[in-house]
Protein backbone atom coordinates (compact mmCIF):
# COMPACT_ATOMS: atom_id res chain seq x y z
CA UNK A 1 0.00 0.00 0.00
CA UNK A 2 1.01 3.61 -0.82
CA UNK A 3 -0.09 5.48 1.86
CA UNK A 4 1.36 2.83 4.44
CA UNK A 5 4.94 3.60 3.66
CA UNK A 6 3.96 7.32 4.04
CA UNK A 7 1.82 7.48 7.23
CA UNK A 8 2.35 11.12 8.03
CA UNK A 9 2.57 12.91 4.83
CA UNK A 10 -1.46 12.41 4.91
CA UNK A 11 -2.39 12.43 8.46
CA UNK A 12 -4.00 15.53 9.65
CA UNK A 13 -2.55 18.02 11.60
CA UNK A 14 -3.48 19.66 14.68
CA UNK A 15 -3.37 23.41 14.04
CA UNK A 16 -5.39 26.19 14.75
CA UNK A 17 -6.24 30.03 12.50
CA UNK A 18 -4.73 31.34 15.74
CA UNK A 19 -1.71 29.61 17.18
CA UNK A 20 -1.13 30.28 20.87
CA UNK A 21 1.17 33.50 21.78
CA UNK A 22 5.22 33.24 22.01
CA UNK A 23 4.64 30.10 19.80
CA UNK A 24 7.12 29.77 17.26
CA UNK A 25 4.27 29.61 14.41
CA UNK A 26 2.65 32.98 16.10
CA UNK A 27 5.49 34.55 14.89
CA UNK A 28 5.80 33.38 11.28
CA UNK A 29 2.15 33.76 11.10
CA UNK A 30 2.64 37.70 12.21
CA UNK A 31 5.40 38.08 9.57
CA UNK A 32 3.32 36.18 6.71
CA UNK A 33 0.53 39.06 7.71
CA UNK A 34 2.98 41.90 7.60
CA UNK A 35 4.51 41.28 4.23
CA UNK A 36 0.88 40.92 2.97
CA UNK A 37 -0.36 43.92 4.00
CA UNK A 38 2.73 45.74 2.47
CA UNK A 39 2.03 43.79 -0.81
CA UNK A 40 -1.24 44.51 -1.19
CA UNK A 41 -0.65 48.76 -0.45
CA UNK A 42 0.18 50.19 -2.85
CA UNK A 43 3.65 51.77 -3.15
CA UNK A 44 3.83 55.23 -4.04
CA UNK A 45 7.36 56.35 -5.72
CA UNK A 46 8.76 59.75 -5.21
CA UNK A 47 10.17 59.67 -8.97
CA UNK A 48 9.55 57.43 -12.12
CA UNK A 49 11.68 54.65 -11.74
CA UNK A 50 12.40 54.87 -15.51
CA UNK A 51 13.48 57.95 -15.18
CA UNK A 52 17.49 59.14 -15.48
CA UNK A 53 19.17 58.80 -12.39
CA UNK A 54 19.30 63.04 -11.61
CA UNK A 55 16.49 63.69 -13.82
CA UNK A 56 14.00 66.24 -12.26
CA UNK A 57 11.47 66.98 -14.23
CA UNK A 58 10.03 70.15 -14.81
CA UNK A 59 7.74 72.32 -12.61
CA UNK A 60 4.61 72.80 -12.98
CA UNK A 61 3.48 76.51 -14.45
CA UNK A 62 0.73 77.47 -12.09
CA UNK A 63 -2.79 77.93 -14.11
CA UNK A 64 -3.24 81.53 -15.87
CA UNK A 65 -6.97 82.42 -16.52
CA UNK A 66 -6.97 83.71 -19.83
CA UNK A 67 -9.77 86.03 -21.21
CA UNK A 68 -10.73 85.67 -24.62
CA UNK A 69 -10.90 88.71 -26.46
CA UNK A 70 -13.58 88.85 -28.91
CA UNK A 71 -12.81 89.88 -32.53
CA UNK A 72 -14.86 92.54 -33.62
CA UNK A 73 -16.65 91.44 -37.25
CA UNK A 74 -15.55 93.93 -39.83
CA UNK A 75 -18.59 95.32 -41.98
CA UNK A 76 -19.49 92.86 -44.60
CA UNK A 77 -17.83 93.76 -47.88
CA UNK A 78 -19.95 93.39 -50.96
CA UNK A 79 -19.08 90.36 -52.96
CA UNK A 80 -17.93 90.42 -56.94
CA UNK A 81 -19.79 87.63 -58.42
CA UNK A 82 -16.68 86.26 -61.06
CA UNK A 83 -17.67 83.71 -63.03
CA UNK A 84 -15.53 80.33 -62.57
CA UNK A 85 -12.91 79.95 -64.53
CA UNK A 86 -13.86 77.48 -68.11
CA UNK A 87 -13.00 73.70 -67.45
CA UNK A 88 -10.14 72.41 -69.49
CA UNK A 89 -11.59 70.43 -72.14
CA UNK A 90 -10.24 66.52 -71.83
CA UNK A 91 -7.99 65.29 -74.59
CA UNK A 92 -9.65 63.87 -77.33
CA UNK A 93 -9.86 60.07 -77.55
CA UNK A 94 -7.17 58.71 -80.29
CA UNK A 95 -8.99 56.11 -82.13
CA UNK A 96 -7.97 52.34 -82.49
CA UNK A 97 -6.49 51.21 -85.46
CA UNK A 98 -5.47 48.10 -87.74
CA UNK A 99 -2.34 48.12 -86.07
CA UNK A 100 -3.35 48.13 -82.79
CA UNK A 101 -5.64 45.41 -83.78
CA UNK A 102 -2.71 43.19 -85.16
CA UNK A 103 0.06 43.72 -82.05
CA UNK A 104 -2.93 42.39 -79.85
CA UNK A 105 -3.93 39.79 -82.21
CA UNK A 106 0.14 38.95 -81.96
CA UNK A 107 0.03 38.36 -78.29
CA UNK A 108 -2.81 35.77 -78.73
CA UNK A 109 -0.78 32.44 -77.75
CA UNK A 110 -2.44 29.18 -78.91
CA UNK A 111 -1.30 26.35 -76.96
CA UNK A 112 -3.74 23.05 -77.43
CA UNK A 113 -6.97 22.28 -79.31
CA UNK A 114 -8.66 19.33 -78.18
CA UNK A 115 -12.00 17.70 -79.68
CA UNK A 116 -14.57 15.07 -77.70
CA UNK A 117 -17.11 13.49 -78.72
CA UNK A 118 -19.98 11.74 -76.51
CA UNK A 119 -20.27 8.28 -76.89
CA UNK A 120 -24.02 8.24 -76.16
CA UNK A 121 -25.02 11.43 -77.88
CA UNK A 122 -22.70 11.52 -80.73
CA UNK A 123 -21.95 15.60 -79.63
CA UNK A 124 -18.38 16.40 -80.69
CA UNK A 125 -17.00 19.37 -78.70
CA UNK A 126 -14.01 21.48 -79.51
CA UNK A 127 -11.79 23.47 -77.31
CA UNK A 128 -8.42 25.31 -77.60
CA UNK A 129 -6.08 25.95 -74.91
CA UNK A 130 -5.68 30.44 -75.55
CA UNK A 131 -3.32 32.36 -73.00
CA UNK A 132 -4.04 29.59 -70.72
CA UNK A 133 -7.45 29.39 -70.72
CA UNK A 134 -10.06 27.28 -72.51
CA UNK A 135 -12.20 28.61 -75.32
CA UNK A 136 -15.26 26.74 -77.16
CA UNK A 137 -16.52 28.15 -80.32
CA UNK A 138 -18.95 31.41 -79.67
CA UNK A 139 -16.80 32.07 -76.20
CA UNK A 140 -15.71 35.67 -76.42
CA UNK A 141 -12.14 36.30 -75.86
CA UNK A 142 -11.02 39.35 -73.99
CA UNK A 143 -6.93 40.79 -74.14
CA UNK A 144 -5.71 44.20 -73.14
CA UNK A 145 -2.89 45.66 -74.81
CA UNK A 146 -1.61 49.28 -74.62
CA UNK A 147 -4.34 50.97 -72.41
CA UNK A 148 -6.75 49.49 -74.95
CA UNK A 149 -9.28 46.49 -74.43
CA UNK A 150 -10.05 44.40 -77.36
CA UNK A 151 -12.96 41.42 -77.61
CA UNK A 152 -13.21 38.63 -80.06
CA UNK A 153 -15.40 36.00 -81.05
CA UNK A 154 -13.94 32.30 -81.30
CA UNK A 155 -15.89 31.36 -84.70
CA UNK A 156 -14.42 27.86 -85.40
CA UNK A 157 -11.56 25.58 -84.17
CA UNK A 158 -11.61 23.50 -87.30
CA UNK A 159 -8.27 21.75 -88.60
CA UNK A 160 -6.32 23.15 -85.60
CA UNK A 161 -7.12 26.56 -86.99
CA UNK A 162 -8.04 29.84 -84.32
CA UNK A 163 -10.27 31.66 -86.60
CA UNK A 164 -11.67 34.86 -84.89
CA UNK A 165 -14.23 37.70 -85.26
CA UNK A 166 -13.31 41.30 -84.23
CA UNK A 167 -16.11 42.67 -82.07
CA UNK A 168 -15.00 45.49 -79.98
CA UNK A 169 -11.91 47.66 -78.96
CA UNK A 170 -11.95 50.72 -76.29
CA UNK A 171 -9.51 52.66 -74.65
CA UNK A 172 -9.55 52.09 -71.06
CA UNK A 173 -9.19 55.63 -69.03
CA UNK A 174 -6.34 56.03 -67.01
CA UNK A 175 -6.89 56.06 -63.17
CA UNK A 176 -8.18 59.44 -62.03
CA UNK A 177 -9.85 60.49 -65.42
CA UNK A 178 -13.44 61.27 -64.90
CA UNK A 179 -15.52 61.87 -61.63
CA UNK A 180 -14.91 58.63 -60.53
CA UNK A 181 -12.06 57.35 -61.98
CA UNK A 182 -13.51 55.84 -64.93
CA UNK A 183 -14.23 57.60 -68.74
CA UNK A 184 -16.74 60.40 -69.09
Amino acid sequence: MRNAQHATRNAPRATSLFPEPFDAGWARTAFSLLLFCLAALPASAARDPFWPIGYEPPKPEPAVKETREVPKKAPPQPVSAKPAPPRPKPPAVKPVTDGDWADARALITVTGFTRATRPDTGETRALALINRHSYAPGDTLCLTNAGIAFLWRIDSLDNRELKLAPLQASRIAPPGAGPSGSAP
